[in-house]
C-alpha cells in the first residue's frame, strides 16, 4: 500500500529561469509530476478514497462518479483500478485526447459531454441520483480535497524551504491553494498564497467566464471549497503565454510540466516584477507533466 501514497515531491531551484526573466528571487518548483498517476491529483484523490472508506460511504460494489477537466480522472482511474473500484468520469469533450486515453487505459468509463465543468457536473449529479450504487466524488465540495494539502503540501513545502515567503499555484477546485494556505494560516507562518487564473476567464477577480487553454484551471464557477479568505491575491495569466512559458520550462530547465504549471510560474514572475520583489524565496506548484496535453 505504501507504493501508493504520494507525497513527498521534490523543490527545484529554478536558476535558469531567473536568470533568463531577471528575478531577484530563488524561484522554486514543487514538481508534482512523480506522484503516483503523474499530478498532483494524486493527493487529494487517495486522502478522499481513504475518508470515503473510513465514513462508511465507498464500499466493495460502489460506483466512484466524479467530473472531471482530466488530472482527477486519471488519478481516479489509477486509484480505483488499485483499490478495484468501478470509475465513471464526465469530462467536456474540449478536454485532451491524451487524458481520455489514459483514464480509459487504466479502466476508467468515460462520458464526454458537449459542454464545459458545468454541464459535466449536473450529467454525472443525475447518475448517482439513478443509482443507488453510484455515490459523487464530489472534488469540488469536499473539503478533503482541502485536508489533503493541509496534512502534506504545506508541510513539505515548509519543511523544505523554512525560508518561503510566497507559494503560487493555478486554481481549479481550489483544494491545492486552500489546503496549503489554511495549513501556513493555522501555524502562524507569514507565507503569502497566490492563486492564478486564466486572463481569458477571470471568474474570481472580475466575475466574467470565457473559454480559454489552461486544463486544470478555471472552472468558471466559483468551487465551495476555495478559502478565498486566506489567499492574498490572484493573478491571471493569458492562455497562450502559459504554453509557452511550459515550453520554455522543458526547455532551459529540463522539467517535464505541462500548460497549468506554465501558468503558475508566469502568474509568479507577473505578480514579482509588477510588486517589486527581491531577495525572497517563492515556490510555484507544478502540478503535472506535458503528456497529458495538446500542444
Amino acid at each position: 500500500m505504501e507504493n501508493y501514497v504520494p507525497g513527498n515531491t521534490k523543490l527545484v531551484e529554478l536558476k535558469n529561469i531567473e536568470k533568463e526573466f531577471n528575478i531577484n528571487c530563488r524561484l522554486f518548483g514543487k514538481v508534482e509530476n512523480t506522484n503516483p498517476s503523474g499530478s498532483i491529483k494524486a493527493r487529494p484523490v487517495y486522502q478522499m478514497l481513504l475518508d470515503y472508506k473510513k465514513d462508511g460511504i465507498l464500499k466493495e460494489d460502489s460506483i466512484v462518479v466524479e467530473a472531471t477537466s482530466g488530472n482527477t480522472g486519471i488519478a481516479l482511474a489509477y486509484y480505483t483500478k488499485v483499490f478495484n473500484y468501478r470509475l465513471i468520469i464526465y469530462m467536456p469533450k474540449s478536454m485532451s485526447e491524451e487524458r481520455r486515453r489514459m483514464i480509459t487505459s487504466l479502466g476508467g468509463e468515460l462520458c464526454l459531454v458537449d459542454g464545459g465543468m458545468k454541464e459535466a457536473e449536473e450529467l454525472a449529479s443525475k447518475r448517482v441520483k439513478e443509482d443507488p450504487k453510484a455515490f459523487m466524488f464530489d472534488q469540488f465540495n469536499n473539503k478533503n480535497n482541502v485536508k489533503a494539502h493541509y496534512l502534506t503540501t504545506g508541510p513539505e513545502i515548509y519543511k523544505d524551504l523554512p525560508t518561503v515567503k510566497y507559494v503560487f499555484g493555478g486554481i481549479g477546485t481550489g483544494g491545492t491553494v486552500s489546503g496549503i494556505a489554511e495549513y501556513f494560516s493555522d501555524n502562524n507562518l507569514s507565507v503569502k498564497v497566490i492563486g492564478v487564473e486564466p486572463f481569458e476567464s477571470p471568474l474570481l477577480t472580475k466575475h466574467i467566464s470565457g473559454k480559454h487553454l489552461i486544463q486544470g484551471i478555471g472552472a468558471n464557477f466559483v468551487p465551495s471549497i476555495l478559502r478565498l479568505d486566506l489567499l492574498k491575491d490572484i493573478e491571471d495569466v493569458k492562455s497562450e503565454e502559459s504554453i509557452m512559458m511550459a515550453r520554455k520550462i522543458r526547455d532551459i530547465e529540463n522539467i517535464d510540466v505541462g500548460i497549468s504549471s506554465g501558468a503558475a510560474l508566469l502568474g509568479a514572475i507577473s505578480y514579482i516584477k509588477r510588486n517589486n520583489i527581491t531577495n525572497e524565496d517563492i515556490v510555484i506548484i507544478f502540478p503535472d507533466k506535458g503528456d497529458r496535453y495538446q500542444w
